[in-house]
This record gives structure tokens, sequence and C-alpha cells, in this order.
């Protein structure tokens, strides 16, 4: 797996525990792998009516194992 995937991995995994955050906006948005999920994977999964992918607000309820099973096969 390269660095990158696993990069990603890492903060989409973390992204359920900000959300249950007492200022969720705020944390979401001083995230370290916001700029990340933005260069890589926004373009798709913030617009998964056009690209078909998976809605962001569904990567953030999936399971550790399932993303990487997800990002690596």
């Amino acid at each position: 797996m390269s660095w990158r995937a696993f990069s990603l991995l890492v903060v989409i995994a973390a992204l359920p525990q900000l959300a249950a955050a007492a200022a969720p906006a705020a944390a979401l948005d001083d995230h370290p792998g916001k700029a990340l999920y933005e260069q890589h994977c926004a373009a798709c999964h913030d617009k998964p009516d056009v690209s078909r992918a998976t809605p962001f607000a569904q990567l953030r309820t999936m399971r550790l194992g399932n993303l990487f099973f997800a990002m690596n096969e």
C-alpha cells in the first residue's frame, strides 16, 4: 500500500470521532487530513450523483477494514 493510500485511510477513519466533537464544524475545518481529502478524494466523493462514488458522509461511517479493502482491492 502506498503512503498516500495509508494516509487517506487514517484520515477517513478519524473523521467519525471528529464529527462527535462539541464543535464539529470547527473540528473538521482544522483537521490535518482535510487538504489531502480535498486534493485526492473530494472531486468524486463530494459529487456522488455525478461520479457514482461513495458519498463522503457514508465514508465517515464505514469500518476501517472495509475502507482498507476498498482502497487496495
